[in-house]
């Protein structure tokens, strides 16, 4: 079995090789042939637009230098480890998508990040090209070779936006691997990175793929600018492949129960129609209810608005409508009625008809929002944090500006089928979270969720931080945290917030205990298990290598998922069992795999192997478990080359 977990861009080449074999020569890409082959596509013009930024190709490269760590399950920090889909993973992000790239490529559905905005500040996410600020100011010629000043212009800002564009430009070639072809990426940004986030997003995704910008209006107004109050952000959609998203995207009107209740409560006053209409004109305005724009009446049936009932160059002249007033004929449209007499009288039976004051007032057809509950999504949308910062404090969890978990649902109800995977690679607050166990809940869904996150130390933290209020945050979490006897870790808010929210949900409704799914696993970025010959190894070193590579005893029960995801073809969520303590693994439950992964392979279970091969798709035996080679080569005969791996 090849060891190297980082064999995505292996088989991108391999992909191109056999497309094209004859652009390679002696295994190696010929770029003259290449550009042969497209030539017409080439753009060779010196001016040519590019968008580049100091160190954008190390940048590039981190996404595919291969990794030898691997994950961990942490079964004491999950729940329901056994049987839950969810996957909470603590580590870099960059460094954890590089590891799920090979079993989770092509199958994320919908990606959501709110990545850590650029204040100008150092950030957690230093990767290892880095360059520090002297070197930048002197690679761009700010400074001379002994650091004297070369322009009077000391602004940093080029270094502040490239630190950040190179921590984001990797994360974002790896998602799109990630993403299944009609998947799509949600990026919350606010404007100082904006226009560069859509650059490198038009880079890597293609600009044809955008599907919108929209805005996300959120009401909470900054006391402290100076200029212009900032209540507002953005995210930015795009699709991996916008051409192959099948369905239209519509979603449920915000907050329609409530503005029902509020208007059938106007009616069962006994308001008449004109101050009903007076009123519900002003809810309107307020952007909890902007969805309901122009429904500004209501009857017993519920709320409605009026419709066009003409429109039409020859229409219907000849049916009456009698007003029930007046008892007069009513005014016709100019082109006449848009239906014809049976339609008009049904209507007028169902109480459809919306009159005027008297019968000079043309008529029109009822609307009823119980009908046209749902709608296209729209670029503004307003949402605010407050609701769910102030929830969290409750449990005494204090986030820093969390998405608000009604948003993130409405996101993913765009763009989510309902046994789809969902992922956050900036968890923070694990809001994606609750909002797919909420969503789940909702329509009977069993979308699965991966977090990833780095495990911020919040001491540290506290001891960064400058602004009163935050030190105050922090101080109330290690509180938090401390009581409960938990790790002063960002990752555990974001552990105990999944918690509770799951058993707030089937609190509320208890019909689904033991259907939602509502826990989580929880892996940790760790050194392989396996031994890895160390290249640099010295020659007096070289004895203590070669008895890593044959002595080394494996901790298999935490072995056995790095084996899984080497695999490439097993999710970390996937069926395994243990069929013996001393090693033996059942992964999968198509095509399966036996795995044995013991000390010492006995010769019961050795037997077990041979007698069970047949079941198997495929058999991965620990190399080092093997008595002596005559008993390897006794496996190999009674079962064969083709259907063995050894690691």
């Amino acid at each position: 079995m090849r060891r190297n977990k980082n064999e995505f861009l292996e088989d991108k080449i391999s992909s191109l090789k056999q497309i094209m074999p004859e652009v390679f020569a002696d295994g190696k890409l010929d770029i003259d042939e290449l550009e042969k082959m497209f030539n017409g596509y080439v753009d060779d013009t010196e001016q040519k637009y590019k968008f580049e930024w100091w160190e954008k190709t190390n940048s590039q490269r981190l996404a595919y230098i291969p990794v030898t760590e691997t994950l961990i399950p942490n079964k004491q920090a999950s729940k329901n480890f056994d049987e839950t889909k969810n996957l909470y993973i603590e580590g870099d992000n960059l460094e954890i998508m590089k590891i799920l790239r090979d079993s989770y490529a092509n199958k994320v559905k919908v990606i959501y990040i709110d990545p850590p905005y650029n204040t100008g500040n150092e950030f957690i996410y230093e990767d290892d090209f880095k360059e520090p600020l002297e070197n930048y100011k002197r690679q761009t010629g700010l400074i001379d070779e002994k650091g004297r000043k070369t322009t009077t212009n000391q602004d940093t800002i080029g270094s502040k936006h490239t630190n950040w564009l190179n921590m984001m430009y990797p994360r974002l070639l790896l998602a799109r691997d990630l993403l299944t072809e009609d998947g799509v990426v949600f990026i919350s940004i606010d404007d100082i990175e904006l226009p560069n986030m859509r650059k490198i997003c038009d880079e890597i995704f293609g600009a044809a793929n955008l599907i919108s910008n929209s805005i996300r209006v959120s009401n909470s107004a900054k006391n402290n600018a100076i200029y212009v109050s900032d209540i507002h952000d953005y995210t930015l959609i795009y699709a991996k492949n916008k051409s192959r998203i099948d369905e239209e995207w519509e979603v449920p009107k915000n907050n329609v129960e409530e503005f029902q209740k509020r208007a059938r409560s106007m009616y069962r006053q006994g308001l008449e129609i004109e101050d009903i209409e007076k009123e519900l004109k002003e809810l309107v305005k307020y952007p909890r209810f902007y969805d309901f724009d122009h429904y500004y009446y209501c009857d017993g049936k519920g709320v409605y608005r009026t419709d066009n009932p003409g429109g039409v160059d020859n229409g219907n002249f000849n049916t009456e409508i009698i007003h029930p007033i007046t008892k007069k004929p009513c005014k016709k449209p100019t082109g006449g009625w848009r239906y014809k007499e049976s339609t008009i009288r049904e209507m007028e039976r169902n109480n459809e008809w919306h009159f005027g004051k008297d019968h000079t007032v043309i008529p029109t057809p009822k609307r009823y929002l119980e009908d046209y509950l749902m709608q296209k999504p729209t670029s503004v949308q307003f949402y605010d944090s407050q609701i769910d910062s102030k929830r969290w404090k409750e449990e005494g969890i204090y986030f820093d500006f969390p998405k608000p978990v009604e948003y993130i649902k409405q996101l993913l109800r765009m763009s989510t089928t309902k046994n789809c995977i969902v992922m956050d690679f900036f968890s923070g607050s694990a809001t994606t979270a609750e909002a797919v166990m909420q969503l789940n809940a909702e329509d009977g869904g069993t979308r699965r969720f991966i977090m990833v996150q780095i495990p911020e130390d919040l001491e540290q933290q506290l001891e960064n931080v400058s602004n009163f209020n935050s030190k105050e945050d922090i101080k109330k979490n290690i509180k938090y945290l401390s009581k409960n006897n938990k790790p002063l870790k960002l990752t555990e808010l974001g552990k105990e917030r999944i918690s509770i929210a799951g058993d707030d949900i089937i609190e509320a409704n208890p019909k689904l205990e033991n259907k939602l799914d509502i826990g989580f696993r929880v892996f940790e970025y760790a050194e392989t298990s396996f031994p890895v010959w160390d290249e640099q190894v010295t020659n007096e070193e070289i004895n203590k290598q070669f008895w890593k590579l044959t002595e080394n005893d494996l901790e298999h029960d935490v072995a056995i998922y790095e084996v899984l995801m080497l695999l490439k073809t097993y999710e970390l969520t996937d069926t395994l069992l243990t069929l013996d303590k001393r090693g033996l693994y059942h992964i999968g439950d198509n095509e399966s795999t036996l795995v044995f992964l013991g000390k010492k392979l006995e010769s019961d279970i050795f037997e077990q192997i041979i007698v069970e091969e047949k079941g198997y798709y495929q058999i991965v035996i620990y190399d080092n478990s093997f008595i002596d080679d005559s008993q390897k080569q006794n496996m190999i005969a009674r079962i064969g080359h083709q259907k063995l791996d050894f690691i």
